[in-house]
């Protein structure tokens, strides 16, 4: 109803790091009708850490939720290896349904820097992912966000020749 008011379309969410339980199903589904009838597209977010197998179970049981895919997550999941699964294949199930991107880099600690202070190879994630609408910067400070701007404007503008 909050989202109704203020005109809000899209929301964005976060579950617990485990795959849900038949009561949370049930209950998640409910909310997905109820965003429905106010033209609410729901996004998924992983916490901190994000492993590969609960997001793709998610999205399997939910097929009219949408992925916010958080870079920063990602990594998380990556270098403390609980993402548990190959990167590009991740990447290619989830292609269709990620429409968020939040981007901010790390060195497997889920402390938001700079896209160009991380271990992740964001350029060879964004280059993988041809849905997306929106990236959205999440840093600490305003140096690497503006540095996350530009440098997604250049991958952008590199990406289009």
């Amino acid at each position: 109803m909050v989202c109704n008011k203020w005109k809000i379309k899209e929301l964005v969410f976060h579950l617990k790091h485990e795959k849900l339980e038949k009561k949370e199903i049930s209950q998640l589904q409910e909310i997905v009708k109820f965003a429905q009838s106010y033209d609410v597209e729901l996004l998924y977010e992983a916490n901190g850490c994000l492993v590969a197998d609960v997001t793709l179970d998610l999205l399997e049981k939910f097929p009219d939720i949408n992925y916010n895919l958080d870079l920063g997550h990602l990594n998380v999941g990556i270098e403390t290896k609980r993402f548990g699964h190959d990167l590009n294949s991740f990447l290619k199930k989830i292609d269709k349904r990620t429409t968020y991107v939040h981007a901010h880099n790390n060195q497997g600690k889920d402390s938001h820097t700079a896209l160009k202070d991380g271990s992740l190879d964001w350029k060879h994630v964004l280059k993988e992912l041809h849905h997306v609408k929106k990236i959205i910067t999440e840093t600490r400070t305003i140096e690497d966000n503006q540095s996350d701007i530009d440098d997604i404007n250049k991958f952008i503008k590199e990406s289009a020749k």
